[in-house]
């Protein structure tokens, strides 16, 4: 008898034992990848910055006599009014101009008017969304662009075209659409900006030209009538390139610096500057770790010290995203400056 009674103590020791080490090696076996998971935290947070969300972002209105407001607008225009800050007027323009472009028989006017207003764009609490917006035609009808854009950098090329963008696919849904599963199309409920050609780093200043694609295209003029009409393929130009400078004359100045003058023009395009550029080197291969310096078009003049000069030298007014339609240039060697033709790189 003496040994069972010693065994059974033995026997629920090791079977405890055993309990607690599968316990802790069940708590412990999450903490193994524990080195990877901040890098792979990394990169999803990274592949979600590049997308637009816009999965919740549908009001759909109520009348007494239907269960869902009408879809289509009465009329061939939609008068829209902005409430926006300055900074976002060409994201809104450009949205509408899209629309508008589409071949279909009704126009987006814009309006400051609030009693002709039909559509109202402002700031909102979206919720996780990028924008929010009614559907179809409804009295009230709105676009709100998402609060966290008041703090954004609206003259950066990926920022204006991504609210170019959200504001695009809002007055989708008051034209009446509803999203849809087409992969990079306008109406999907998420938009991957530099995966679908929306921007691109090789592009700056620049956005893809074609907003609006065929099917969503179609889908307006079945709607309002008129004949589907698409933008071409390729980029286009957030701000238009600023003409050349007149009068351009690179000179070694007599201390051994270099002097550079202009004609200051008479107008000035928003955000358009006066850039020098330089780099050592001949002027026909433009390097891309060249040195830059941006002066007020209205001043007319930038000189450099003496003992910096030699290579090529560029100037002319470019855009705020730094691209010309025409640069003078000179190649500085010896204390003197030979002019040199020069084509500005294309956008």
């Amino acid at each position: 008898m003496s040994p069972r009674r010693t065994s059974a103590p033995r026997s629920l020791a090791a079977l405890l034992t055993a309990v607690v080490l599968a316990l802790l090696a069940a708590l412990l076996a999450p903490l193994a990848p524990a080195t990877a998971a901040p890098a792979a935290a990394a990169a999803a947070s990274q592949e979600d910055a590049r997308l637009l969300h816009l999965g919740d972002d549908a009001v759909r209105a109520r009348t007494s006599s239907t269960s869902r407001a009408a879809i289509a607008w009465r009329g061939s225009r939609l008068y829209v009014r902005e409430t926006l800050p300055a900074q976002w007027d060409w994201s809104l323009r450009t949205a509408v101009a899209k629309w508008n472009a589409s071949g279909s028989r009704i126009t987006l006017v814009p309006t400051t008017n609030r009693r002709l207003a039909q559509v109202t764009v402002s700031y909102g609490s979206t919720g996780g969304a990028a924008g929010l917006a009614t559907v179809g035609r409804t009295r009230g009808a709105f676009v709100e662009l998402s609060s966290a854009y008041r703090t954004a950098d609206a003259t950066s090329t990926h920022t204006r075209v991504e609210v170019m963008n959200v504001l695009a696919h809002e007055l989708g849904h008051v034209l009446g659409f509803e999203h849809t599963t087409a992969p990079c199309s306008l109406m999907g409920p998420v938009l991957d900006v530099a995966g679908c050609g929306v921007v691109a780093t090789e592009h700056p200043g620049a956005y893809g030209c074609r907003t609006i694609d065929a099917p969503l295209a179609s889908r307006l003029v079945r709607l309002y009538g008129g004949t589907a009409r698409l933008a071409p393929q390729g980029w286009c130009l957030i701000d238009p390139l600023p003409g050349a400078l007149s009068d351009v004359r690179i000179e070694v100045g007599t201390s051994g610096g270099l002097d550079v003058t202009w004609r200051p023009p008479t107008t000035v395009p928003d955000g358009a500057v006066v850039e020098v550029r330089g780099w050592a080197g001949d002027c026909a291969h433009q390097p891309s770790d060249v040195i830059r310096h941006q002066v007020p078009a209205t001043q007319g003049r930038w000189s450099q010290p003496a003992g910096e000069t030699g290579g090529c030298l560029t100037v002319g007014l470019v855009n705020r995203y730094g691209l010309a339609r025409a640069l003078t240039a000179g190649t500085v060697s010896e204390g003197a400056v030979a002019m040199a033709p020069f084509v500005p790189a294309a956008p």
